[in-house]
């Protein structure tokens, strides 16, 4: 992926968009709230100065932590 970070955004803005047609209405908000956070908190530890590593395992974290709401977003789509 491309260092340039207005670059990156948009990458990953299409790939996000790519994927909202295929998914559960009722997850598409989810997704879109968590890839928000994401991009927001890269950009923020990129203003710190903080190294890709770190920022790495700072969004690893983060990702993780969504695991719970997205899987149950997933659940009740499926229980419909």
């Amino acid at each position: 992926m491309s260092t340039d970070r207005h670059e990156t955004t948009a990458q990953l803005e299409g790939f996000v968009s790519r994927w909202e047609a295929e998914l559960p209405a009722e997850i598409v908000p989810v997704v879109h709230e968590h890839y928000q956070n994401l991009v927001q908190l890269t950009k923020a530890l990129q203003a710190t100065g903080r190294s890709q590593d770190q920022i790495r395992r700072d969004v690893h974290v983060l990702i993780c932590s969504y695991e719970a709401k997205i899987l149950e977003a997933i659940r009740l789509e499926d229980m419909r």
